[in-house]
């Protein structure tokens, strides 16, 4: 579904959907979900994610079309919702964020290796930013063992008020 919805609506990811103030409504939003999903996290839920969690679970991912909206936050919400235990959520997100990544890497990496001539440094950021991405999963798998969810709420809420606050520093000075 997150590919079909990334193609559909591509164009405006790029432009409509880049404001600051709704990327930081999204990050506020998606914290007051995140923290509602794990207050009703089930400590021994299921380990298989069935054909219609995952199907579920897809279309809660499309939503992160919008900037602010967390791809991995959707997706452990509604697994949590769906009554998963909070590691398997997790362990599931990110195994969801697979395709999507390569479909978006199928995309994307050609226009930009066609709109540089080094391609050292793209293929360099690419390689540091998947190695970095496997030390963040496993840190967060070890994580979600044994803790909750609160630290990242939190940091949600805190960039949503700042962003807010920047905005509302920035009307004043201008108005």
């Amino acid at each position: 579904p997150a590919g079909w919805v990334g193609k559909l609506l591509d164009e405006w990811a790029e432009t409509v959907f880049r404001s600051p103030g709704l990327v930081s409504l999204m990050m506020a939003l998606m914290g007051l979900v995140l923290w509602a999903a794990d207050r009703r996290a089930n400590r021994t839920g299921g380990e298989v994610v069935s054909l219609r969690d995952a199907a579920v679970i897809g279309l809660a991912q499309a939503l992160a079309i919008v900037p602010g909206t967390s791809r991995s936050g959707a997706t452990i919400s509604m697994a949590l919702f769906l009554g998963h235990r909070r590691e398997a959520a997790a362990r599931f997100s990110f195994l969801l964020a697979l395709p999507i990544t390569a479909g978006a890497a199928l995309v994307k990496v050609p226009q930009l290796l066609r709109s540089t001539g080094d391609h050292g440094p793209v293929l360099a950021g690419m390689l540091a930013a998947a190695l970095s991405g496997l030390v963040a999963i496993r840190f967060l798998l070890s994580y979600v063992r044994v803790r909750d969810y609160k630290p990242f709420v939190y940091y949600r809420f805190a960039f949503a008020i700042l962003v807010w606050g920047l905005l509302l520093v920035r009307r004043a000075h201008l108005g």
